[in-house]
């Protein structure tokens, strides 16, 4: 009795979708550079919550870092991430990757919003091929 309860507890795949959809980014599209470590990404998708890069090093679930984000035409955005998580790739190669998924960081609900605005905006310049009007440096 007590498993079949669990079981029914258990959460459902339509509960375990994620919050926000995944806009998947071409390769070398935009590029996450975090200056404390000397390393520089390719940024494999992103959505309103977060974002996925690809790296040859892992990071520890909960790390936080500040990130600057920069488009193939220029545009750069700075902003702090949470690694929510990290997995090894098996490349066909033998190479060694890892896939860090990064939850983005605010102090604020105002920044939230207005990050959420700018990301939107940077997307859709993406899929013009063009910057986005406005220079703000930070996300």
């Amino acid at each position: 009795m007590a498993v079949s309860r669990a079981l029914a507890a258990a959460p459902t795949t339509a509960s375990l979708r994620r919050r926000a959809p995944r806009i998947p980014l071409a390769k070398g599209l935009v590029r996450a550079e975090i200056p404390g470590l000397n390393l520089t990404a390719d940024v494999c998708d992103v959505s309103i919550g977060g974002f996925s890069m690809e790296t040859f090093r892992p990071f520890a679930q909960g790390a936080v870092h500040q990130f600057r984000l920069k488009t193939s035409s220029g545009f750069v955005g700075v902003l702090r991430a949470k690694a929510a998580h990290c997995r090894w790739l098996n490349e066909p190669d033998g190479s060694v990757r890892f896939l860090s998924g990064w939850q983005f960081l605010f102090d604020t609900e105002l920044a939230a919003d207005q990050t959420n605005e700018r990301l939107i905006d940077v997307v859709i310049a993406l899929q013009e091929d063009k910057s986005p009007q406005d220079e703000t440096p930070a996300l």
